[in-house]
């Protein structure tokens, strides 16, 4: 039986192992593209696991990737919303920022 975890530690670890995981995915130069809640799965052990990789760029050092990305505009961050930047590993991180902030119960226009 595991112990009852209070929502804000709950909420740090799962952060944490999403963290984790795109540590893991940009130090292979993968950029996952499409980061958000429902593609983010729970193993029956309770550990967050990213799925649907269908965004997901291999990124070769020195090249530049073009933005033709197709992301979530919620969770996507704003130099991909207005098209001006590459895909990047950056991207992936402003996405789990805004999944572990209550912003993410907030829809916001990226166009405003």
């Amino acid at each position: 039986m595991y112990p009852r975890l209070s929502g804000t530690l709950v909420e740090r670890v799962l952060f944490l192992q999403i963290s984790k995981a795109m540590r893991y995915l940009h130090g292979h130069s993968i950029v996952h593209g499409d980061l958000k809640p429902a593609n983010i799965m729970l193993t029956e052990l309770g550990q967050a696991a990213a799925t649907d990789f269908g965004e997901a760029t291999l990124r070769r050092e020195g090249s530049a990737t073009l933005s033709t990305h197709r992301g979530t505009p919620l969770y996507m961050a704003p130099e991909l919303a207005t098209g001006a930047d590459s895909l990047k590993p950056a991207c992936d991180i402003y996405s789990a920022a805004i999944i572990s902030s209550p912003l993410a119960a907030c829809p916001f226009s990226p166009t405003v």
